[in-house]
């Protein structure tokens, strides 16, 4: 089995020069870069997916596609990979449009850790049929359709949010609304 390792950050996003595992880099307290890719659809639909049972943010429900950079890789490239291995999307790394940095540090309460990370976050506005997605199972449970409007309801919602990969309800915002001015 191939064990992915990931470059360790400082709080500032500078590479400490160490590669440790997913595991290691968060219950050490580093910091690492992920990508998040928002698909969106001509009805400004957001495909969410609800995670596996990993011991990560177990069954809520996420963006269309995350994941962490592993050791040499470019976020972009990770975008590309993640959309083909998690929903069996592929594409062409042009097919991405940046949407900026963001500080998602967020509770991990089945390590009893903060997990600090940097998201490298990515819009791909194309209608995609559900029934086209090939599912990993051990990272994806289920997908669906959800209009950005009322994921912006549920982020304002407390009980509606505890059901969600608990990224800072700014970062949710600010994304959302990047993506409906840029979609219009």
């Amino acid at each position: 089995m191939n064990i992915e390792l990931i470059d360790a950050l400082d709080k500032n996003g500078n590479p400490t020069g160490e590669r440790k595992t997913r595991l290691q880099i968060l219950d050490e307290g580093d910091w690492r870069n992920v990508i998040h890719v928002w698909l969106v659809n001509d009805q400004q639909e957001l495909l969410v997916q609800q995670r596996a049972s990993r011991g990560l943010w177990d069954n809520l429900w996420d963006i269309s596609v995350g994941g962490g950079v592993s050791s040499g890789e470019k976020p972009l490239q990770t975008a590309v990979r993640e959309l083909n291995e998690e929903l069996g999307i592929r594409i062409k790394p042009a097919d991405l449009h940046p949407l900026g940095v963001w500080d998602t540090s967020k509770s991990l309460p089945e390590r009893k850790v903060m997990a600090h990370e940097f998201s490298y976050s990515y819009l791909l506005h194309r209608d995609v049929p559900i029934s086209s997605l090939v599912l990993q199972p051990e990272e994806v449970t289920q997908v669906e359709y959800l209009g950005l409007a009322d994921l912006k309801r549920q982020m304002r919602d407390n009980s509606d949010y505890n059901n969600w990969v608990p990224h800072p309800k700014k970062y949710y915002l600010e994304v959302i609304n990047l993506i409906e001015r840029r979609i219009k």
